[in-house]
């Protein structure tokens, strides 16, 4: 699998111990940020799998249309994305005239084609995300090797009651293998 992550300018990536378990893979790590939409695509036209560690690239349809076997993650449950996301489409549906300019997709078109990490360090806001994009579009987030992350990665999700032993499964293991294509679901 060709895997890309772009805005990593402080070059951490590399130098995790996880990253060795991608040794099976073609990673590309850009250090730079590209705004222009036609050279974006240029860099990721083979990528199969797009990870975002820096809310710094707008991610806008002229580029998905032209990636469909793209799949991308967002870091930190999505940022503000799950907390808006009505506010959006309704913009959408309202004042298409403002926020569907170039775009005339259902916003709800969009939710099951990206990926998000589970770090919300929040059990309403974790909920939120499981209502939003399911299980299988969650995997689990650690923050590492900065300080903000769980003391112990996966503990949130594994001390709320009211998830299934396979959504835990499929939060702390499964979906993370699902999108980096190393086998299927455990759920």
């Amino acid at each position: 699998m060709k895997i890309s992550v772009l805005d990593d300018y402080h070059d951490t990536l590399r130098t995790l111990d996880c990253f060795r378990k991608l040794s099976g893979h073609e990673v590309e790590v850009w250090n730079d940020h590209v705004q222009d939409v036609d050279a974006l695509a240029g860099r990721l036209r083979e990528t199969e799998a797009l990870v975002l560690i820096r809310e710094r690239t707008a991610i806008r349809t002229p580029l998905l249309e032209r990636l469909p076997r793209l799949r991308i993650c967002f870091s930190h449950g999505g940022g503000a994305f799950p907390g808006t996301f009505g506010r959006i489409a309704h913009g959408h549906e309202v004042r298409p005239d403002l926020c569907a300019v170039a775009n005339k997709n259902s916003t709800r078109s969009y939710l099951g084609k990206f990926y998000v990490d589970s770090l919300v360090h929040d059990a309403d806001a974790l909920r939120l995300l499981l209502k939003l994009l399911g299980p299988g579009r969650i995997a689990l987030g650690s923050d590492y090797p900065f300080p903000l992350g769980e003391i112990e990665p996966g503990k949130l999700i594994e001390t709320l009651p009211d998830l299934s032993v396979e959504v835990k499964r499929q939060l702390l293991a499964g979906t993370a293998l699902e999108f980096l294509g190393l086998r299927g679901s455990p759920a």
